[in-house]
């Protein structure tokens, strides 16, 4: 499936995490709204080949001192 990647999407490369990002774009992260993993390596604002996964809301980790 393709997907659109943000203009400032962070570091792509095949196995990334893709989460919701303005307008219905993607970019790297580890919190937000996961949508997506990249099949290939990628750049600002390229359509990306990535499969689609569920929905699923990353949170960022609790730190340690908490």
């Amino acid at each position: 499936m393709g997907v659109r990647l943000h203009s400032s999407p962070g570091s792509v490369a095949d196995g990334t995490r893709l989460v919701l990002a303005a307008k219905g774009t993607v970019k790297a992260g580890t919190t937000g709204t996961q949508v997506a993993v990249a099949c290939e390596d990628g750049t600002g604002e390229q359509l990306l080949e990535a499969y689609l996964t569920l929905p699923t809301t990353l949170a960022a980790p609790a730190s340690a001192g908490s």
